[in-house]
């Protein structure tokens, strides 16, 4: 609805993927943190290993900026401004462990026990290091998006 109002407000919409740069934040600043303390590290899984499409965070601000400078925005949402091939939930802790010169052991947990554990959690008045509403998009992430729009002639960088 926030999205509609928005549009019919004369606003460009922009989905981002996930995130990332050198102080990573939100879900990638969990695992962060997860791989830094801990020896295993748990995977969220729904029918398998999640996907994602990751975005740079200068990429992102890069493709904001030329929205913003455009003379004919795109009227429909921007599915996702991100690289455009998705990376796995357990390679992007692979490649964190590496970049921190760290060795962790994977255990994946099915979505709905981490999600009850999690809204538990909530429901305490405790900030648990991920909240809920970041493993819904984890696991209902749009598993086609328009990575890279054609809207944008940009060379979106990979995690790695």
């Amino acid at each position: 609805m926030v999205e509609k109002e928005a549009v019919a407000l004369g606003a460009t919409v922009v989905r981002p993927g996930l995130v990332w740069g050198p102080r990573p934040g939100g879900v990638l600043g969990a695992i962060d943190k997860l791989v830094g303390s801990c020896p295993i590290v748990p995977i969220i899984s729904a029918t398998g290993d999640l996907h994602q499409y990751l975005v740079h965070e200068d990429d992102l601000a890069c493709a904001v900026l030329r929205i913003a400078k455009t003379d004919a925005p795109p009227s429909a949402p921007v599915s996702s401004l991100a690289y455009p091939h998705s990376i796995s939930l357990r390679d992007i802790v692979r490649e964190t462990a590496r970049k921190k010169c760290k060795s962790v052991v994977t255990l994946p947990i099915p979505w709905r026990l981490a999600m009850v554990s999690i809204r538990s959690v909530e429901a305490l008045g405790l900030n648990p290091p991920f909240r809920s509403d970041s493993l819904v998009g984890l696991v209902h992430a749009n598993p086609n998006p328009e990575a890279g729009s054609s809207f944008f002639d940009y060379p979106f960088r990979p995690f790695r």
